[in-house]
């Protein structure tokens, strides 16, 4: 949920809201016409596979939760040891390790409920979503007395190449999940942006890297080791443009996985 909704969020904070909206409906639109042309072969394709598949399902969804653990980066450290740049990919590790936790707890506990209100079978996933994303986030709205900033209306201020980028990996990607329960539409982007290079990550690794021993990253945090990307004119704007491409792509994969299931 947090994938999905922190980029739109990021442009509403810039006053930028209308344009998240239109990058939304343009990825949707775009989408439906993508996924349509590869619906058909898709679905004779796992047609074929599903019930190989489904036989190793439970390996396939872990492979793909190891890959959003390798995947996970955060701020660029230097001189904080070989064994920094996993800090975030350990912190991702854990967070899977006690949802799983969480997880086994509520079903094996699924038999002791016993409801207020008789309303049919219990079921353990109602407390436990409402808990997680509902309740919770609606306190924490309410106490933090967040107001939205003012908003101009433009129009969609983003290349065209990133534009055809964010609904053919959403497509294909939305396409492709229709088929395979346990995986959502944001698990999808991101599995789909990994392939995807940003222009900072190459000026980054180009650049920043070959000038690690240098020292040419003067700024006030450098005697605690940290780079601040903050700082940096073209992380800023590549930041906000990969925000909009991922809108993009993220409506991409929801009707694209619409379209696909009417197949």
């Amino acid at each position: 949920m947090a994938l999905a909704v922190l980029p739109g969020h990021r442009l509403l904070l810039e006053g930028r809201g209308a344009e998240a909206i239109r990058l939304s409906a343009l990825g949707s639109a775009g989408s439906v016409a993508f996924s349509l042309i590869l619906a058909i072969p898709l679905a004779f394709v796992f047609s074929k596979l599903y019930p190989i598949l489904q036989n190793y399902l439970g390996l396939f969804l872990l492979i793909i939760a190891a890959v959003l653990i390798l995947s996970e980066k955060g701020e660029y450290v230097i001189n904080q040891g070989s064994l920094a740049k996993y800090r975030y990919k350990a912190y991702a590790l854990i967070l899977f390790i006690l949802t799983g936790i969480l997880g086994t707890f509520a079903f094996r506990m699924e038999t002791h409920m016993d409801p207020l209100l008789d309303f049919g079978s219990p079921s353990i996933l109602l407390p436990l979503l409402s808990g997680l994303f509902g309740a919770s986030q609606l306190l924490i709205s309410l106490l933090s007395g967040s107001h939205i900033p003012p908003q101009r209306y433009s129009g969609i201020d983003l290349p065209v190449k990133r534009i055809v980028r964010g609904v053919v990996t959403g497509s294909a990607a939305g396409s492709i999940v229709a088929w395979l329960p346990g995986i959502s539409s944001s698990v999808a982007a991101v599995l789909a942006r990994l392939f995807i290079k940003s222009d900072f990550e190459s000026k980054k690794n180009s650049s920043y890297r070959e000038n690690e021993s240098d020292h040419e990253y003067e700024n006030d945090n450098e005697s605690e080791g940290y780079y601040r990307y903050d700082d940096d004119e073209f992380y800023r704007d590549e930041t906000m443009e990969s925000s909009k491409e991922f809108i993009v792509s993220v409506s991409g994969v929801n009707t694209a996985n619409d379209v696909c299931v009417m197949f």
